[in-house]
Order: structure tokens, then C-alpha cells, then sequence
């Protein structure tokens, strides 16, 4: 069993490696690309015509990736003024309850995700006439992430690493 663990807690920290990867890549296109287009438009006079849409699309995928360290870290919003009124197994019953109705929503929303790729595989964007679902995998690829770390959160897959850390493993 420990070495499942250790092989999962592996497996996650790469992933979580990848997707920081990703998301300081789609970060810094995004700002580069918009500090070379106001260049281009106010001292050229010539703005890059897919700039806008590219850096949007960077946009798009730096939040749904984002979002998959948010749920890693338990940093989304929520309100938990009230829970805090509760006994301490009464708060952990709500908690496991809300990670498992999040983690059914995740999972709907994967799938309409990939249906959204597969159904724009052949769609061109606009601009860089790149096909719509590059820009769409965001949606499926950052609710895998999420699901992911739910999962991992659930199976208390991360106190194992915790301890692994504190007896210096």
C-alpha cells in the first residue's frame, strides 16, 4: 500500500510540475505578445492582427490551470463562516460531502469539456485559424487537473507525503 502511495505521490508532483510548466509558458506568451502588439499599434501604427486572440486564449488556458493549483492548495472561494460553528467531525463530514458534490460537477464538466473538442476539431479560430479546440482543451485538461487533486484530497493521497516529509523520506 505505501509504495502505491509513493508511486501516486510521484506520479501527482509530476503533473504538478508540467502544469506550473504550462502555465508560466502560456503566462509569459501571453504578456509578451501584448507588450510587442501595443508596441506594434501606438508607436507603429500596425497592431499584429492575432494578438488579441492569442493572447486571450493564453488567458483562458492560465485560468482553468490555475485553478487546478487552486483546488490543490484549497484556495477557491468558500464560505466557511458557518461550518466553523460546527464540532470538528460534524465540519469534516461537510467538507468530504462538498469535495464529492465539486468533484461530480468536475466530472460533468470534463465531459461536456471533451464533447467541446470534439465537436470543434474541425472549427478555425478567427485569427490564427488555429482549429477551436486547441484553445477548448483548457476546459477538460484543467478538469482533470482538479479532479486529480480532489481525488488525491480525498484519498488523503497528500498526508502521506506530509509524513514521508516530516520523517525525512
Amino acid at each position: 500500500m505505501e509504495r502505491y502511495a509513493r508511486k501516486m505521490i510521484s506520479f501527482i508532483n509530476g503533473i504538478r510540475k508540467i502544469l506550473n510548466g504550462l502555465i508560466i509558458l502560456l503566462f509569459l506568451s501571453m504578456t509578451i505578445v501584448v507588450i510587442i502588439n501595443v508596441f506594434a499599434r501606438f508607436v507603429l501604427n500596425s497592431p499584429i492582427p492575432w494578438a488579441g486572440e492569442m493572447s486571450r486564449y493564453s488567458f483562458i488556458g492560465v485560468i482553468y490551470l490555475g485553478a487546478v493549483l487552486a483546488v490543490k492548495d484549497q484556495s477557491h472561494i468558500g464560505l466557511d463562516i458557518f461550518i466553523d460553528y460546527f464540532p470538528p467531525k460534524i465540519r469534516k463530514f461537510i467538507d468530504t460531502g462538498s469535495k464529492i458534490l465539486i468533484l461530480i460537477f468536475l466530472i460533468v464538466f470534463t465531459y461536456k469539456g471533451i464533447e467541446m473538442v470534439l465537436n470543434n476539431l474541425n472549427t478555425k479560430s478567427a485569427a490564427m485559424l488555429i482549429p477551436m479546440a486547441i484553445p477548448y482543451a483548457a476546459l477538460p485538461i484543467g478538469g482533470m487537473g482538479m479532479i486529480f487533486e480532489l481525488v488525491a484530497q480525498l484519498l488523503k493521497i497528500e498526508n502521506v507525503s506530509e509524513n514521508e516529509r516530516m520523517e525525512g523520506k
